[in-house]
């Protein structure tokens, strides 16, 4: 998760939610964007969203199947599929204030 300009209490109350994206983990498997950045604890993917305009993500370089998709803030889940060699995440909704929106996406073998 990057800084962004937030300072103290913003920051921190984001690690709080976040941490597990971020501490422990190393570069994910798609390349990082506009959109955001995947970092990765080993079965485990977590997606970055930094673009809130988005409603529709594909990922390419996931090579384990999904077997689920959810937003790391609060657990609703997140739909998925598959187009070509890539992961589509169906984006949910985020409130106005919301400047983070985190997918976890657990894989198999």
């Amino acid at each position: 998760m990057q800084n962004r300009g937030l300072t103290g209490p913003q920051y921190e109350q984001l690690a709080k939610i976040y941490g597990d994206s971020i501490y422990g983990t190393h570069g994910g498997p798609a390349k990082p964007g506009g959109w955001g950045v995947t970092t990765q604890r080993g079965n485990t993917v977590y997606v970055d969203v930094l673009d809130p305009t988005l409603n529709v993500l594909a990922l390419p370089g996931i090579t384990k199947p999904v077997r689920d998709a959810h937003l790391m803030n609060g657990g609703t889940k997140v739909s998925y599929g598959l187009s070509g060699a890539s992961v589509v995440l169906r984006l949910p909704k985020r409130a106005a204030a919301e400047i983070d929106q985190v997918i976890v996406l657990e894989l198999g073998s």
